[in-house]
């Protein structure tokens, strides 16, 4: 979180919201005073699993800015409420966030590039929900793209076998 707040300190406008707590709290708060941040940043603390959609529908942008991630299942959510992100480029990251169409992915703890990403989709937020919102735009995970050639192969072995002739089948 101290690098999104450093981060955020450089963009020049917006609210963030932080969501979840933790023994670095007061620390995190001090550090957002300290770096002008005092009226832009709200602290929630720790949320409910189920009250998560609606912060996501309150949002603009989504953040995940993590050193390590072992599982980027956040950003799954984020798309399914059309958010645009920024996010660190931790495990499975790439697998939730398409470079400079559905947001981006900076390098770890690049401070410079988390900026910038945050100005970028902050600036042009009505650009990328309009792509996460197109009809168009179908997300697939990476387990699913397994799923779903074995269920076309499944498919396409049945409609052969359909077309077969009548005499085939005698024996």
């Amino acid at each position: 979180i101290g690098l999104l707040l450093k981060a955020f300190a450089r963009t020049p406008r917006g609210r963030l919201r932080v969501i979840g707590g933790g023994p670095e709290g007061p620390r995190l708060e001090a550090l957002a005073q300290a770096l002008g941040l005092g009226n832009r940043v709200e602290w929630a603390g720790p949320v409910d699993y189920l009250d998560l959609p609606r912060h996501f529908h309150e949002a603009n942008v989504f953040v995940l800015s993590s050193d390590a991630e072992t599982s980027a299942r956040v950003l799954a959510l984020a798309r399914e409420a059309r958010l645009p992100a920024v996010t660190t480029d931790t495990s499975g990251c790439r697998d939730f966030v398409f470079e400079g169409r559905t947001g981006f992915v900076t390098p770890l703890r690049d401070t410079d590039a988390l900026a910038a990403a945050l100005t970028e989709l902050l600036g042009r937020r009505d650009v990328y929900r309009r792509y996460l919102g197109s009809p168009d735009f179908i997300m697939v995970l990476p387990a699913e793209v397994a799923a779903l050639e074995g269920l076309k192969r499944f498919y396409g072995d049945l409609e052969r076998t359909m077309r077969m002739p009548d005499d085939f089948y005698r024996m």
